[in-house]
Formats: structure tokens, C-alpha cells, sequence
């Protein structure tokens, strides 16, 4: 079997047309169902958020494909006052959820923030309710904390907040590479 190539493409470098299809993947319902902010995203709201992007350098977002399919979405926000680096990501089609395609995003993810940019930390927070990303983190050398209640629109929802360094990420890759290697080129293109 031919192993496919990941490639992660920055804001900077997406075509109009992708830009307006990440709010199409957004709004997914098992996308959006699983997220922090569960309203649908309009267009109007959606081309704010991208010039807010644009224009911050400790902002990033990235389309990720294996070999010309888009896979998945990557946000990371940098605060430079705690030296953190706040992640989050989802794949573009359901249909990817049972193929071991989160695991893969979430490798990759952790070699852009890692090995690209050069952060040192990175965190994040997982609904309870989704539970392939529970079951991925609890795999993980992460730092976790659970049982963590907050309001989400007007319900009150249990998180998983997920911690990592990026010894945590040195520590696990190996035994994630043997898994991802198999189906994915373990060498990544960054369009920064």
C-alpha cells in the first residue's frame, strides 16, 4: 500500500475558495457538536474571524491534507505571556472519524507546533462527549484534568483539559509513528 503524504497549508497560502469551506466544515454537525462554540457559524461572522487571523502573528490556522484531500483543520493560538501554545482541531469529514484519521491529525498537529513553529507547551480542552478524542488523549503523555464543568451556550458540559511540553511529544512520537507510519509518509510538508 502507498503511504500517503501530509501536507499542512497556512492561511496565507489558501485560495478564497477553501477559506469559505472551512466555515462549511465548521458548521458540520459532528463538527460543530463537539466544539466549545456550537452555533452556526454565518459567512459574515466567518470572514471576521479569518481578518482577525490575518492579522496576528501569534495566530495560526492550517488546512491539512494526505496527498490532495483535505483531512483536516488546525488552530493554535500562541500566548506569549504564558509561553503557551492553545490548540484545537477537527477533521473535515465524518466518514474519517473510524479510519485512525484523528490520530494522524493530532501527530501532525503536535509536529507543527513542536518541530515547526518551535513551542515548547500547548493545551487544549475536549468535550467529555467526545469520546474517539477522550479515548486518543488518554493514550497520550498529556497532562490531563477531568471532571472540569463549564457553560456551554446554555448548557453546562464536562471537559477534559489536555497539557502537553514538548518532551511529552518527543516521549509518545515514536510509539505514534509506528502507528501513522503505515498509512502516512512520516515526512510532512508546512506551507507556512
Amino acid at each position: 500500500m502507498k503511504r500517503k503524504k501530509f501536507k499542512a497549508v497556512a492561511l496565507a497560502h489558501l485560495d478564497q475558495e477553501t477559506i469559505d469551506q472551512i466555515r462549511i466544515w465548521r458548521n458540520q454537525d459532528f463538527v460543530r457538536l463537539q466544539s466549545l462554540r456550537q452555533e452556526i457559524i454565518d459567512e459574515a461572522t466567518h470572514q471576521k474571524w479569518v481578518e482577525q487571523l490575518k492579522g496576528d502573528d501569534n495566530r495560526h490556522l492550517f488546512v491539512c491534507y494526505l496527498d490532495d484531500e483535505p483531512l483536516g483543520v488546525i488552530q493554535l493560538n500562541y500566548d506569549p505571556d504564558t509561553d503557551m501554545v492553545e490548540s484545537g482541531e477537527y477533521l473535515v469529514s465524518e466518514d474519517f472519524q473510524a479510519c485512525g484519521y484523528g490520530t494522524i491529525l493530532q501527530f501532525f498537529e503536535g509536529a507543527i507546533i513542536y518541530e515547526v513553529l518551535n513551542y515548547n507547551r500547548s493545551c487544549g480542552v475536549v468535550l467529555m462527549t467526545n469520546t474517539k478524542n477522550v479515548r486518543l488523549q488518554n493514550r497520550k503523555s498529556s497532562v490531563q484534568e477531568v471532571n472540569v464543568h463549564i457553560k456551554v451556550g446554555d448548557a453546562d458540559r464536562e471537559i477534559m483539559r489536555v497539557s502537553m511540553t514538548k518532551e511529552d511529544f518527543v516521549r509518545d512520537k515514536e510509539k505514534t509513528l509506528k502507528l501513522v507510519s503505515h498509512f502516512v509518509d512520516p515526512d510532512i510538508e508546512v506551507i507556512l
